[in-house]
Formats: C-alpha cells, structure tokens, sequence
C-alpha cells in the first residue's frame, strides 16, 4: 500500500530514491534489530511530502493535527 500512495504522489526519481531508502532500512533493521515493514514503510514514505510547497505541507499538517515547530514554519 505504501508502494502505491507514494507513486500517486511523487515523480519517478524521488520513488526510486524513497524505494532505495526503504531497502537500505531494512538492511539496518535485520544488522541492528527492530521491525521490517517499519522500516521499510518508513524509508518509503520518508520523504512523501517532499514535493508539495512549503505552504501546502504545513496546511496539511494542521488538518492532522500534527504539532509543527517553529523552525519548520519559517521555513
């Protein structure tokens, strides 16, 4: 699923990179422990916002009630 939201959402070569992130947290997690989809999932979606405008990512943030610092709404 998070495969297909992040291609709905981003060009070809950031989903390839995002697809590269998910493999090498994977890496991480079977070297250091901790959980496979997790890690995977994270390392896809890590960076699913990247290529809305600033405006439009802290607008979207506020309606998920997600807490935004001070530092990310300067910039």
């Amino acid at each position: 699923m998070a495969r297909e939201l992040l291609r709905t959402r981003v060009s070809t070569a950031l989903a390839e990179h995002c697809e590269a992130v998910a493999a090498y947290a994977v890496e991480l997690v079977r070297r250091w422990g901790g959980e496979e989809e997790e890690a995977a999932v994270a390392g896809l979606l890590h960076d699913y916002c990247r290529e809305l405008g600033a405006i439009e990512t802290l607008r979207r943030a506020r309606e998920l009630g997600l807490r935004v610092s001070r530092l990310e709404k300067r910039r």
